[in-house]
């Protein structure tokens, strides 16, 4: 008689652990699959338009403006610029961005690459304190 008490009791806990488990997991795989595709690619160009790529898709963009072409280039989970038809293409030597915040700058064509999520507005504003001023940077906006 005590042994099916014990034996329902066993059963019970059982199943209580295998639904909790269940739950967790299925809990992670959600988490997991926000965070990677969570991420997009916000170019801002020189004529105040926003352009938005999903970051965790391989793909090259041209972005065109009255100010000149600039070309991202969307490989591995990173953006980076690969063509510019800028003067200085000190836009093309900055790093590949994988995460929010850092930020790819064209100062000739006035236009900014930024990794965001993908909820966020798309009203991001240029962070002046991660921009590295070169003297050449300063002689295209100085003309």
């Amino acid at each position: 008689m005590d042994v099916r008490k014990y034996r329902a009791t066993i059963v019970a806990g059982a199943l209580v652990a295998c639904v909790l488990l269940l739950a967790f997991m299925l809990a992670g795989l959600g988490r997991a699959s926000v965070s990677e595709s969570g991420l997009v690619v916000r170019v801002h160009d020189g004529s105040g338009d926003v352009h938005e790529f999903p970051l965790d898709q391989d793909a090259r963009h041209t972005i065109k403006t009255s100010y000149g072409c600039n070309t991202i280039q969307i490989e591995n989970g990173a953006v980076r610029m690969v063509d510019a038809d800028c003067p200085n293409h000190s836009c093309m030597n900055q790093e590949a961005l994988s995460k929010p915040g850092a930020q790819i700058i064209c100062l000739p064509h006035k236009l900014w690459v930024e990794v965001a999520r993908a909820q966020e507005d798309g009203t991001s504003e240029l962070d002046e304190n991660l921009v590295v001023w070169s003297k050449d940077d300063l002689d295209t906006i100085a003309r």
